[in-house]
């Protein structure tokens, strides 16, 4: 815990981090499971940056924040990926008029993620 001692916010931040990362796949498995728009790397990508919280912990704070940087900055683009279909339908207006409640929520939990993981990349240590 000696990284906690010089900067609180480089330990914390990290963790913070790692459970809005998991809680935004398992909605996202939970709201799009079994349908088109749900990309398995994406939430094993979240999956994994979460669990990178723990390099924190242990005094990796450095390490933990540049890959869980990386990891949900490519989960990102594969929920992208899985989404662009119903995204087109969406806006064309083929079989949907407007996005649902669903698709609103989990892509600003994906967005907040990337957000919080770049600051978290970005605070001094």
């Amino acid at each position: 815990m000696s990284g906690f001692r010089s900067n609180p916010l480089s330990v914390i931040l990290p963790l913070i981090c790692s459970a809005l990362s998991v809680v935004t796949a398992l909605l996202y498995r939970s709201w799009f499971i079994g349908s088109a728009e749900f990309n398995q790397i994406a939430f094993y990508l979240m999956i994994g940056a979460g669990a990178l919280g723990i390099l924190a912990i242990i005094g990796l704070g450095d390490f933990a924040a540049s890959v869980q940087f990386l990891m949900l900055l490519a989960s990102s683009m594969f929920y992208i990926y899985g989404m662009y279909y119903y995204v087109s339908i969406v806006l064309v207006g083929i079989d949907l008029q407007s996005f649902s409640t669903a698709f609103i929520a989990c892509s600003a939990l994906v967005g907040s993620t990337v957000a919080l993981s770049t600051l978290n990349v970005l605070i001094k240590r």
